[in-house]
């Protein structure tokens, strides 16, 4: 009895982790957000004590760029790389509304100015760590262990009980 609870629960538990871990990846490479949050892994220490290395962060999608304020962590897209600052200053003329980010650990603000269109989402959660089994998931290995593998064992204990 104690192990039919321990298998269903596993196989619960192994079905979760598919469809959520499914769910970051097809929505990280789609082209229209299947929801409004987006997840990120953060690369570097530029925001560090805030943000580190291999944090999973979660960006709310933002529609209106007036909802950004002073301080806020957005992250934006310059020279086809994603950037998460903080933000330090809202510059707006009757004709543009920018940017101006800067790292938390970095001793200079950003060169560039960042538009209200280079915007992906302003950062409202992070999860520590989580971002290093993130990119490992999306490697073919990762694929293989963390998907393909719970996947099989899934499919494999649905026909076992089908059976018998």
């Amino acid at each position: 009895m104690i192990n039919k609870v321990i298998n269903i629960i596993t196989s619960t538990f192994m079905m979760i982790l598919v469809i959520i871990m499914t769910v970051i990846i097809v929505d990280g490479y789609a082209n229209h957000r299947i929801v409004s949050v987006l997840p990120a892994v953060i690369l570097s220490d530029s925001m560090y004590p805030a943000l580190r290395a291999g944090d999973l962060i979660f960006l709310r999608i933002v529609e209106n760029t007036d909802k950004i304020t002073k301080g806020n962590i957005i992250t934006f897209k310059s020279d086809d790389i994603f950037i998460t600052h903080r933000v330090l200053r809202i510059m707006k003329t009757d004709e543009f509304v920018a940017f101006e980010t800067k790292g938390d650990a970095n001793t200079t603000k950003d060169k560039r100015l960042v538009s209200t269109k280079d915007v992906t989402g302003v950062c409202y959660t992070r999860v520590p760590y989580l971002g290093y089994l993130i990119q490992f998931i999306r490697t073919p290995v990762g694929m293989l262990l963390f998907i393909v593998l719970p996947l099989g064992m899934l499919i494999r204990e649905i026909i076992q009980r089908i059976e018998g």
